[in-house]
């Protein structure tokens, strides 16, 4: 087994906390956890402390470690992998809002409230 001691300038440990700070006011917990991680490795702590502290694997702290060296406090942000694409436009997606919003009986149900067989129907009728 590889020991390997990673150690923090002063400099960068500052650039942390000033974003674990920023962080912590926008309410972003996944980089709040991702930096705590990264603060945790400049102490010192065991990367399997942190991640049984954080509830994270240890690859993935290697994983934010390897992003914070390569492009700094930017690479912790969460990137977006996929998904499925959104069948309807924004256009669309406006509409759907302003009728929820005006209410089942405006769309023509006989409900005082919504359900999502109801949301459902409007969306199909969206598409």
């Amino acid at each position: 087994m590889l020991n390997m001691r990673i150690v923090f300038s002063n400099q960068t440990v500052n650039e942390l906390v000033k974003a674990l700070q920023k962080a912590y006011k926008a309410g972003d917990a996944k980089m709040v956890r991702r930096i705590s991680a990264l603060l945790g490795l400049s102490r010192g702590e065991a990367v399997i402390k942190i991640g049984n502290t954080l509830g994270v694997s240890r690859s993935i702290i290697y994983e934010w470690l390897k992003a914070f060296i390569v492009e700094g406090v930017e690479g912790l942000k969460p990137k977006w992998k996929g998904g499925r694409p959104a069948k309807l436009t924004g256009g669309q997606k406006k509409d759907l809002s302003e009728m929820i919003k005006a209410g089942p009986l405006a769309a023509g149900f006989m409900a005082g409230g919504w359900n999502s067989a109801m949301i459902q129907e409007l969306i199909e009728g969206c598409a």
